[in-house]
């Protein structure tokens, strides 16, 4: 049923670019559903918590006041604004943060993250353009999405961006100007304290597109040398006064990088479509959609090539060449992590990748509406490809999410085991032994520990005198 339902969105999706429906209304409403049915079908058969950082993070937005006035060092406290704000969703709406995170704030996001690419490109080029991009972007994203300072500042980033395209008439007064200024100066300060590499990424697009503005004379966007040396500086204040302060953020940022054997092995598996916790085979098939989407984009230049020969004007192709350009620069870095073997390349592939595949989709998308229009035999192969190429990464998708969910996902037995934890060995925690097989799968896919770290734990806690157990979480006395 799961498999039909993703069929049928691709033939309502072929119907709406063949016939040229350019509703916006219409284009958000589809979005929107398949988004929820793609992405929501695994998350919501999950259990308790979809991402093992939840935990961890609801735990500091509850004792945020506490962790801000002895913890000056922790994440939560040199990066507070997400926190702050879910702090604050906790205080006025009384909403178990759980619940939250799961039936409110995750499925909403994930539903945002497209719609507010889709209006980007929308506002930016045309609403066909945009859905074309978004559709292409549903199946390359690394899900990551909990009620995390990640999926907050992605929020602002798209939204930031929606802020830099050229608006109506209304922007060329001067007042609405300044105060257009303030707010986005107001949101990026925001998105600073919210996640530092994000922000960083934000940087290098809004560079990327303001050298494009310029050099090939687009004037699409709203970006200025002085605003982006202001950004730059805020950005980078902020940094050093946290390393200043004791959190050396340059220092953690060299780790991401830093090349050390087992973190080089863990770079080498990520290169070759092993990330180590799921089959092979579904790692190199997830890996394999991002090959085809190169192989394409070798075809899409090719039209372009051949386009020029015909006497096109190179400065129709300008704005999607950005797009092409700034991909280019986010691909290097996530490749610069995965050859340097640092320490977060988990974390830095679901930042760097994502964008870079939202990007490289735009610069796609731009060329799908003329190649469909066109009726040579040339552009009918291409159409056709396209068409393969959508299906085969929506149909295959399903494959690797639920395949990453298993081992990303607390089930309800980790919550219960929790819950007895807390309920009958609050006062004992010195005396007893724990093992959570969730959180010991979370530190395997990051590389921390090997495989046969989650077996060693495991057979300590059968070793002690064991008091709960369950498949997912053990207790046992010290001895």
């Amino acid at each position: 049923m799961y498999y039909i339902l993703i069929g049928f969105f691709l033939l309502l999706f072929l119907i709406i670019i063949y016939k040229k429906i350019q509703s916006q209304i219409i284009n958000i409403l589809f979005l929107s559903l398949f988004s929820l049915v793609i992405y929501g079908t695994p998350y919501f058969v999950s259990t308790y918590a979809r991402f093992p950082d939840t935990i961890s993070i609801i735990s500091n937005i509850l004792e945020l006041p506490y962790i801000f006035l002895n913890n000056p060092n922790a994440y939560a406290s040199n990066f507070p604004a997400s926190y702050i704000f879910f702090k604050i969703i906790n205080i006025t709406t009384n909403l178990d943060l759980f619940y939250f995170a799961r039936i409110i704030f995750s499925p909403l996001c994930l539903i945002s993250i497209i719609i507010l690419w889709y209006i980007f490109v929308s506002k930016l080029i045309n609403p066909q353009v945009g859905l074309i991009s978004s559709m292409l972007i549903i199946p390359t994203q690394i899900i990551e999405i909990s009620i995390t300072p990640n999926s907050f500042s992605i929020l602002l980033i798209l939204i930031l961006l929606i802020c830099c395209v050229k608006p109506i008439e209304f922007m060329r007064k001067k007042e609405a100007t300044t105060k257009y200024e303030v707010l986005f100066i107001f949101t990026f300060g925001v998105l600073i304290l919210s996640h530092p590499i994000n922000a960083g990424i934000l940087l290098l697009m809004l560079f990327i597109f303001y050298i494009s503005n310029h050099l090939f004379k687009i004037e699409r966007f709203i970006i200025s040398l002085q605003n982006l040396i202001l950004y730059s500086i805020l950005w980078i204040s902020w940094l050093i006064y946290l390393t200043l302060t004791g959190k050396s953020i340059v220092k953690l940022l060299y780790n991401m990088i830093s090349t050390n054997s087992q973190e080089l092995n863990v770079g080498i598996q990520y290169s070759l479509g092993n990330t180590g916790f799921i089959y092979l085979f579904i790692d190199q098939l997830s890996a394999f959609k991002y090959i085809l989407y190169g192989f394409f984009t070798l075809i899409i230049l090719v039209y372009l090539i051949s386009s020029l020969c015909y006497n096109k004007k190179i400065s129709e192709f300008q704005l999607p060449l950005s797009f092409l350009i700034l991909s280019g620069f986010l691909i290097c870095i996530t490749f610069l992590n995965l050859i340097r073997g640092g320490s977060d390349i988990q974390n830095i592939l679901s930042r760097t990748l994502n964008f870079a595949m939202y990007s490289l989709s735009t610069f796609i998308a731009f060329f799908i509406p003329s190649v469909i229009d066109s009726k040579t035999k040339v552009t009918k192969f291409v159409e056709i490809l396209f068409v393969l190429l959508l299906s085969f990464t929506l149909l295959t998708y399903p494959v690797y999410s639920f395949a990453r969910d298993a081992y990303i996902n607390y089930p309800t037995s980790e919550e219960k085991g929790r819950s007895f934890s807390n309920e009958y060995t609050l006062g004992e925690r010195n005396s007893i032994i724990e093992m959570s097989k969730s959180k010991s799968f979370y530190s395997f896919m990051y590389g921390k520990i090997p495989y046969e770290g989650i077996m060693n734990d495991h057979k300590k806690i059968m070793n002690d005198n064991k008091i709960y157990s369950n498949n997912w979480y053990n207790i046992g006395v010290r001895t």
